[in-house]
């Protein structure tokens, strides 16, 4: 009796082996996405909470301007009083946005739009939405190949801003 494995049980174990790599990498690939998303939710919502600081340290109405299918836009300006609030006359600049990342969806007051800025006002470094409104909601997603997203809910009464 010869001794050793036959040509198709080898062949049957290198595509069991193979199988099982392919649902490996797939398994891994989702859940890197899903990192890399909810990493990039962080960084947006830290920029967020540091924009606040800036307001509050600095005496400047700075935020974000996000519009769809565009990168978010940096805003500050000077803050002239409590009456008067924000000047006007804006500086912008681009604000770094990872490729990867789409800006899927923006509401406020759980009406869909098309672009939305949001301020923080000094003193207090108070929340404000231009167009005006209590609460606002950014969904970020990755869409490629399957969709994933992360919402970020901002209250202006309240000042509150949480990653869902």
């Amino acid at each position: 009796m010869k001794k050793g494995f036959t040509l198709i049980e080898i062949l049957v174990v290198i595509g069991i082996i193979v199988m099982l790599a392919t649902i490996g990498l797939g398994v891994f690939s989702g859940a890197r996405r899903n990192l890399t998303l909810d990493l990039e939710t962080d960084k947006l919502i830290a920029v967020l909470q540091s924009l606040r600081t800036a307001s509050q340290t600095q005496c400047l109405c700075v935020g974000l301007r996000f519009e769809r299918n565009k990168s978010p836009q940096k805003i500050t300006t000077s803050y002239r009083n409590r009456v008067q609030k924000c000047d006007p006359n804006e500086t912008r600049e681009a604000f770094s946005w990872p490729k990867e990342i789409a800006l899927a969806d923006l509401a406020l007051d759980e009406t869909s739009r098309d672009n939305l800025e949001i301020l923080f006002i000094p003193p207090q470094g108070n929340l404000q939405f231009k167009p005006a409104g209590e609460s606002a909601q950014l969904t970020l997603a990755i869409t490629s190949p399957t969709m994933i997203s992360k919402k970020i809910l901002l209250h202006a009464p309240t000042g509150r801003i949480e990653k869902k």
